[in-house]
């Protein structure tokens, strides 16, 4: 039996911008993400069926969703489509409220087409483990209480109020994994870039990028001993990012940092993307205002549910 319906109206305090047709046959949306990556379709209704951590099955009605027709993510690719886990802002209708507020995800390596260990659980299987902070919902967005960055046992001198969103909405720290690097606002940046320079001193060859801070060499073979650049959060979680997170292999011989500066468009916001987000299980709970972070190979998942 087909549950799938297309929706051909909505309720008045849908206010976000999509338009239905004239007709009343359907509403359509369109969004924009930060990468510049869009999305664009229909707005639907489907009961869905989801695999329970027990074996079983449990059927959720969703009353409003976006069914994608044209997603393009920001290197010119065709994707399949686009999971949003945003809350949205407001009243309107989003996946993660409809699914129970709670949800986690555990990403290995993302650049392992062959890792089949990747996992997202919505709704009370969320798996909240690890140490929390503080998880601030604003205007869609998840915003992170970050305390400082430290390389190795060096903390970086940086003020902890550069990371505080400003009374004029501007700057402050969000996570989310629809990103894939994670642009850090220059007051930020600049000291870690710095830091990484001195230990690459007289090791590695720079290499002249205008997008990126990159090295010739192989990130699995060069930085063997690099220290692990952490992130600490209020209430004393942490998110550790080894040399596969903080790095990328831009080619066969360049390898560069996975922080870049963020654009002057982004009136200072800085964004903790997915590749800082490796070897975690990162648990949401909207409800509580609270975020999980658990070290863990994603594969050792089962054994906690």
């Amino acid at each position: 039996m087909t549950t799938f319906a297309s929706v051909s109206s909505l309720p008045l305090a849908y206010t976000s911008g999509d338009k239905c047709d004239p007709n009343n046959e359907y509403c359509i949306y369109e969004r924009s993400y930060f990468d510049k990556s869009t999305s664009a379709g229909n707005l639907a209704s489907e009961q869905v069926t989801f695999e329970t951590s027990d074996e079983g099955t449990v059927k959720v009605q969703i009353e409003v969703f976006g069914c994608g027709h044209v997603n393009k993510d920001a290197t010119e690719g065709q994707e399949s489509g686009l999971l949003g886990l945003g809350v949205g802002d407001g009243n309107l209708p989003n996946l993660v409220k409809q699914l129970g507020s709670k949800f986690s995800y555990c990403i290995g390596n993302i650049n392992d087409p062959q890792y089949q260990y990747n996992e997202l659980s919505l709704g009370n299987g969320a798996i909240m483990e690890g140490d929390s902070t503080t998880l601030e919902t604003y205007r869609g967005l998840y915003y992170l209480d970050v305390q400082g960055i430290s390389v190795g046992e060096k903390k970086l001198q940086i003020d902890p109020l550069v990371f505080k969103r400003g009374l004029m909405d501007q700057g402050g720290v969000i996570i989310d994994s629809g990103t894939t690097l994670a642009p850090l606002k220059e007051e930020v940046y600049v000291p870690l870039q710095n830091e990484v320079e001195s230990l690459m001193a007289g090791k590695l060859e720079r290499v002249s990028n205008p997008e990126f801070f990159c090295y010739a060499g192989y990130v699995e073979r060069d930085l063997t001993g690099f220290p692990v650049v952490t992130l600490q959060f209020s209430g004393g979680a942490q998110l550790g990012l080894d040399t596969n997170s903080m790095f990328f292999q831009l080619t066969a011989d360049v390898l560069c940092m996975a922080i870049i500066k963020s654009s002057p468009d982004m009136n200072g916001l800085s964004i903790i993307g997915v590749l800082a987000q490796q070897s975690y299980n990162i648990g949401y709970d909207i409800k509580q205002g609270k975020i999980f972070f658990q070290r863990i190979e994603c594969s050792a998942l089962q054994s906690l549910v």
